[in-house]
């Protein structure tokens, strides 16, 4: 939070003289009321300089540092502040009444006028001792609240990308896996497949930085990773598909959460000539639902990471839930759209 600029400390200044003018000349203490005139730009000008003085005081390196402290040294900053105003204020009076006396014939200055003069000082010096005081405080209250946000911030990315760093050799693993057993099977078939591969790899490394991706994007890459593992098992893996694009429009997920689950099912399920997989991807105008339906596995060799880096990154971006419902033959993850 920017701290006040000169031309509002001017225009407070201003408006506090307008004040004490006012005051002065309804209960004065002098022969005559004050007139209106150049002395009376001066003593604008003096009120001025007491509220810079105060400014310069409190703004100062060490007593910045001194505010940062307990309440003891903060106390000590506004009392400081309030004693060096109203010195400044009474030495600048002293000069103008003489000035005054010298050119208007005014009383020279005497006692009851100094005693004014402190009292007046003294008043405004803690009105500006006051405004600058708080100010400061409520700006080193915003500046704790950004440091720690950006600190908060900071930390989620990092933890971010060491989950995002998970999925590189996570995702390289399941498709060489895939890629050894096409070899044997189809050569061409495996060509075709490790150049699709390399396609997405690509898109995924040009993601690296990203925490979240559009969620057309992503669900293209999904799409386009379907298709390649469709290549391999054929008519043993059904596709059903009721996106609406058109509401993916404008929402974000975060990258390489589809293919995830789209590992999961292919892992976790039998997938051969006897036994059929469907996949289904479907969606509302908050959330994008993936559902397996096939034949578990009876022992998987898996200790859960995809799932459980799905669940702590949306942990780090959102408040919402990944919602995950397991019946006999079917899995269903929802995720939200951020």
């Amino acid at each position: 939070m920017k701290r006040f600029s000169i031309y509002k400390r001017l225009l407070i200044s201003i408006v506090i003289s307008t004040i004490l003018v006012t005051t002065i000349w309804l209960s004065s203490q002098f022969k005559e009321p004050p007139q209106i005139n150049f002395l009376t730009v001066v003593w604008f000008f003096m009120i001025y300089l007491t509220f810079e003085s105060i400014f310069s005081f409190q703004k100062s390196k060490r007593v910045t540092i001194w505010l940062q402290k307990g309440t003891t040294y903060q106390l000590l900053v506004l009392l400081s502040s309030i004693l060096i105003g109203t010195i400044i204020y009474v030495i600048q009076f002293y000069g103008f009444k003489w000035i005054d006396h010298w050119y208007y014939y005014s009383e020279a200055p005497r006692l009851r006028h100094m005693t004014l003069a402190f009292l007046i000082g003294l008043s405004v010096s803690i009105i500006f001792s006051l405004i600058e005081f708080l100010s400061n405080l409520r700006s080193k209250h915003y500046t704790t609240l950004v440091e720690n946000e950006k600190y908060k911030h900071e930390i989620t990315e990092a933890n971010l990308s060491i989950l995002k760093n998970q999925l590189d050799p996570h995702f390289l693993f399941n498709n060489l896996n895939t890629l050894y057993y096409l070899i044997d099977e189809d050569t061409t078939l495996a060509k075709s497949f490790l150049k699709n591969i390399s396609g997405i790899y690509r898109q995924i490394l040009q993601n690296k930085q990203h925490i979240t991706i559009d969620a057309i994007e992503e669900y293209t890459m999904a799409q386009q990773y379907v298709n390649i593992i469709k290549q391999r098992y054929q008519d043993a893996l059904l596709i059903k598909n009721t996106i609406s694009e058109t509401i993916l429009k404008g929402k974000k997920l975060p990258p390489l959460v589809l293919q995830q689950l789209i590992e999961n099912a292919i892992k976790h399920n039998k997938i051969d000539v006897h036994t059929t997989l469907t996949i289904a991807f479907s969606n509302t105008s908050d959330t994008l639902t993936l559902t397996t339906i096939g034949h578990k596995k009876s022992v998987t060799n898996t200790n859960g990471t995809g799932l459980i880096n799905i669940k702590k990154r949306y942990q780090y971006l959102t408040h919402q839930e990944v919602i995950i419902v397991s019946e006999s033959n079917t899995f269903k993850v929802t995720l939200p759209l951020l």
